[in-house]
């Protein structure tokens, strides 16, 4: 009996060898039409510097097909409608990566400046059908082009308060730039209002900023002239920067309401010029003085390169108590310096500065000749004088005579001091200092950087 099941067992076996040959055999030997099969190229990048290469598409050849055999080749991005890329009798197809891209840019879906995939599939089409290949899937790195950020405001108004200076005030989010392929990007971030426009922060690398209230408030009224108390509407805008677009990708404007408050006036009566001018030392360094106590500092100053502005003779704990580059945005064109940095002057000479911290302007006049004029020499020609680098002062020996005298600067009347000879005053038309006599030569030395005295004054000593 188990003899007789043994050979039941090898008689089917054999039955289904048997079945799958003639399977095989009727495959091998179909007519029926095949449809062609892409070929994986791998993935596809698209960055600004590969425009002027190719992509390229291969598949097998359609097989049983009726007549001349035209291959059409498709691309499709999710459920979208797919678009032709282009039509041949060959088993290849190449297209510039330029034109590629041009045709992405119609699909209206299709990311831009991304990383995404797209279905490509071939038809073949004889004389009888039209036989279509499975789809290959093949990522896509485009990057030909920036997209920018879409900037939000945090809110549709803001109104900042001098009683909570130190509260946070969330300002913008906006959705990440892409700009060049895998390249890091740091922003931006730009107000206006009216002709104005100033830089609220930078080389950020969140999508979202937010400042005090006090910074905010300062900066806006200092460099956008914002009114106190009267909402007024600010344009935000977010700048994309990479290593290849480096004049940065603006955003669309995002529009806020803002209502500032009026800046109150600094007590201190002068502040002091630390710099490469003086090696940077507080004590000894010139001083600028607000006449009127209302934020506007007005004096001279030998400036060499970097330097700013402390509202002592001292530095102050952690940048404490001074003004630098981030406090004058509206900066005489002679001048530079960014963020919390020093300021500096292009070229070294004696300078008259103005630096007003309510409005953030500060300009730097520079004075290329100092002479005495006056009664004396009938008001006619100056008598020049020659800067002391040791001394501090511009000094000359002049015959003078009793009357009036006064000091400017390069040979005109647009800077000029005057009102007494101990306490002299800066402005547009100070009045005349007096000059008692006698008659004769004096070595006249005009100190006006305030650096051993809070007065500006002049010497004159006879000869």
């Amino acid at each position: 009996m188990i003899k007789y099941l043994k050979y039941l067992f090898m008689a089917a076996i054999t039955m289904v060898a048997a079945t799958g040959c003639q399977e095989e055999m009727e495959d091998a030997f179909s007519t029926a039409p095949v449809a062609p099969t892409l070929t994986s190229n791998g993935s596809i990048l698209l960055t600004q510097n590969t425009m002027t290469e190719s992509v390229k598409w291969a598949w097998t050849a359609a097989r049983y097909t009726t007549g001349t055999v035209e291959y059409a080749l498709y691309a499709q991005y999710e459920e979208t409608t797919p678009v032709q890329i282009g039509t041949t009798t060959d088993l290849t197809l190449s297209m510039s990566k330029a034109d590629f891209h041009t045709l992405l840019e119609g699909i209206a879906e299709a990311p831009q400046n991304d990383t995404f995939d797209l279905d490509f599939y071939v038809t073949a089409t004889d004389d009888i059908d039209t036989y279509t290949s499975e789809r290959l899937m093949i990522r896509v790195y485009s990057y030909g082009d920036a997209v920018p950020a879409e900037a939000t405001p945090a809110a549709e108004a803001i109104t900042l308060s001098e009683d909570e200076p130190d509260a946070e005030v969330a300002l913008l989010t906006w959705t990440p730039a892409r700009l060049g392929y895998n390249e890091a990007i740091t922003y931006a971030i730009t107000a206006s209002y009216g002709e104005a426009l100033t830089t609220v922060a930078s080389e950020l690398t969140e999508t979202s900023y937010s400042t005090t209230v006090q910074a905010l408030n300062e900066l806006l009224v200092k460099a956008l002239a914002l009114p106190a108390g009267t909402p007024v509407e600010v344009a935000f805008t977010v700048y994309a920067f990479s290593e290849t677009v480096t004049e940065g990708v603006p955003s669309a404007a995002a529009t806020i309401a803002v209502t500032a408050y009026e800046l109150p006036y600094p007590k201190e009566e002068y502040i002091w010029i630390p710099g490469n001018h003086q090696g940077w030392a507080p004590a000894t360094a010139p001083r600028l003085r607000s006449v009127n106590l209302d934020g506007v500092y007005t004096g001279f100053c030998y400036l060499d390169g970097e330097f700013k502005f402390t509202l002592q003779p001292a530095w102050g704990e952690g940048g404490a108590g001074e003004y630098n580059a981030s406090h004058f945005p509206n900066k005489g064109s002679n001048l530079g310096g960014e963020g919390t940095g020093n300021l500096s002057i292009d070229r070294p000479g004696f300078y008259y500065l103005v630096a007003d911290v309510m409005t953030g302007t500060l300009t730097a006049t520079l004075t290329e000749t100092w002479g005495a004029i006056g009664d004396f020499n009938s008001w006619g020609d100056d008598a020049d004088l020659t800067w002391d680098a040791e001394k501090g002062c511009w000094s000359g020996v002049v015959d003078l005579a009793a009357g009036g005298i006064k000091f400017r600067a390069n040979d005109a009347w647009d800077i000029q001091v005057g009102t007494a000879l101990d306490d002299l005053e800066a402005g547009s038309n100070p009045t005349n200092c007096t000059f008692d006599g006698p008659d004769g030569k004096y070595l006249i030395e005009l100190y006006l950087q305030r650096t051993d005295s809070e007065k500006m004054y002049a010497t004159l000593t006879a000869q």
